[in-house]
């Protein structure tokens, strides 16, 4: 109960700022964070809304709380990889952020050789984290492996990917 009113407590309390006669009868946050620390069930889905709802806030340290304790209990887990990655990424901890790239890229090619979208996902943002560190030699390398795809993934996600890598690539070449 307290994750389900925490995310609706959270939203609501946003939402004040703009439409003023919504009132919210608890702490988002706290409820949240009730949810994580007291629930037998709900912790991983607590500590994954903690770490997003802090990133949303720019607030990395808590963030990062939250995601340090889900990835040393889940270290293999993809969805918290990408997570991990994001906020390094969202708060210009570029070398944070690559290293979580790298494990990520080491899992999704030796386990899921066929997912592109994926494979395109860990490429493209290896490129652009090197381009931010402006290291376009290295970028350009992943980002050729990304438009590597191009004519063998059909599918939204990857085509996506791979459009952003191209123009990356003319950008810096």
């Amino acid at each position: 109960a307290y994750l389900g009113r925490g995310i609706i407590n959270y939203f609501t309390n946003k939402l004040r700022s703009r439409l003023p006669f919504f009132r919210s009868p608890g702490n988002g946050i706290g409820d949240i964070k009730k949810a994580g620390d007291k629930g037998l069930f709900s912790y991983v889905p607590a500590y994954t809304m903690l770490a997003m709802l802090y990133m949303m806030d720019s607030k990395t340290d808590s963030a990062l709380i939250y995601m340090d304790s889900l990835r040393e209990d889940y270290p293999l887990n993809r969805m918290f990889m990408y997570t991990h990655y994001k906020i390094y990424s969202e708060s210009e901890q570029y070398e944070k952020a690559l290293n979580v790239l790298r494990q990520l890229k080491e899992r999704v090619e030796s386990t899921q050789q066929g997912t592109y979208p994926n494979l395109t996902y860990v490429y493209y943002n290896t490129g652009l984290v090197f381009h931010e560190m402006n290291m376009d030699d290295s970028a350009a390398v992943y980002l050729e492996k990304a438009l590597d795809y191009r004519d063998i993934a059909a599918d939204k996600k990857s085509r996506e990917n791979i459009s952003k890598a191209r123009q990356l690539y003319e950008e810096i070449r």
